[in-house]
């Protein structure tokens, strides 16, 4: 955001902030005046953000938890999880969506690699806490790709082999058949 206009964001996206933030972030403006000197602070909020949440595992817990902050930041949150909703909210944690919906979370299941049960609403930030390959990701980069102001693809060390060698991972590196 280093940069960041403030008359480009939506007067209803801007709000003044004391010492903290957006999970404890806050972005600096600095405007161009030189006889002014002080900074202004502020953070992003009431955007709209599409969580693809997958249907098993720790990412799982990701999107619950992810979507319970990002309310509370004062966000509008979708979650476009995969999987059956009869089958899948027995168990934790989408036994907790109902939680979710009182708080104003819309929840909506379908597979986020078919653009047709992607929801039809306008997102501004689009985090895939789903996809695990660049090709499993493609469907919905494509549905998204011009449209919203940030696509966040959220991954796990433990997805891929080990490597003595180099620590860090890119797409294409090789991964456990069991990720």
């Amino acid at each position: 955001m280093a940069g960041l206009n403030p008359s480009a964001v939506r007067p209803s996206a801007v709000q003044h902030l004391g010492a903290s933030g957006f999970f404890g972030c806050t972005h600096t403006l600095r405007p161009r005046l030189q006889n002014q000197r002080q900074a202004t602070k502020l953070r992003i909020v009431n955007e709209r953000v599409l969580i693809a949440n997958t249907k098993s595992g720790g990412h799982a817990f990701i999107g619950l938890h992810l979507a319970q902050q990002l309310l509370k930041a004062g966000h509008e949150v979708t979650i476009l999880n995969d999987g059956e909703e009869a089958k899948q909210t027995k168990k934790a944690p989408y036994n907790q969506y109902e939680a979710l919906k009182q708080s104003g979370v819309q929840i909506v299941w379908g597979d986020p690699t078919h653009p047709e049960s992607l929801p039809s609403s306008d997102f501004d930030i689009v985090v895939d806490n789903n996809g695990k390959t660049l090709e499993a990701c493609k469907p919905l980069i494509d549905a998204f790709k011009g449209k919203v102001q940030h696509y966040m693809f959220v991954s796990s060390a433990g997805a891929y082999e080990a490597n003595k060698v180099e620590p860090m991972h890119v797409e294409g590196d090789s991964r456990k058949k069991s990720a």
